[in-house]
């Protein structure tokens, strides 16, 4: 496993390729109801909904942990160059590290392993995820999560098992 795939240093949730082929698409979509939809409700709530896909999938979001300062700083990129928004967020406001698995629906579809810092409300900050194929614990994620724990100090909320 290579050093960038565990340091929590730099975190980008996401992958640039669905970027590149989501913001185009929504943008083509949205200028063809624009230029040949009739302006009703449902024409705006189409217009609204695939704005905000090319928006969302242009603004990747990048999570730094500084263990010097105890901080986490989330930054909103434009096209993964150009802050646009940032927050920061002292490891303070956190009780734990926690995790989630959402399988897929058929077998043999992907799951996703989401791997973030939980605050004190309950309410977690995922920071990044995993893709795998296989049944079980995703192994790059349980890593994650315990060198995650580690470095911030932080408790691992629910047991990770190992599959």
């Amino acid at each position: 496993m290579s050093r960038s795939s565990i340091y929590p240093s730099v975190v980008r949730y996401g992958r640039w390729r669905n970027q590149f082929i989501i913001a185009p698409v929504a943008l083509g979509l949205a200028i063809f109801f624009w230029i040949k939809g009739e302006h009703s409700l449902g024409f705006w709530v189409a217009i609204v909904f695939l704005g905000s896909l090319t928006l969302y999938s242009v603004l990747p979001i990048e999570t730094q942990f500084d263990p010097d300062r105890r901080d986490i700083e989330r930054r909103w990129r434009l096209f993964g160059a150009v802050t646009v928004f940032r927050r920061r967020l002292s490891l303070g406001q956190f009780r734990g590290i926690c995790w989630r698995h959402i399988p897929g629906v058929e077998r043999g579809d992907w799951h996703t392993w989401m791997v973030g810092l939980e605050r004190l409300t309950g309410r977690p900050v995922y920071v990044s995820y995993f893709n795998v194929t296989h049944e079980g614990v995703c192994r790059e994620a349980k890593d994650f999560a315990l060198e995650l724990s580690k470095r911030t100090g932080l408790p691992l909320r629910v047991e990770i098992r190992t599959g």
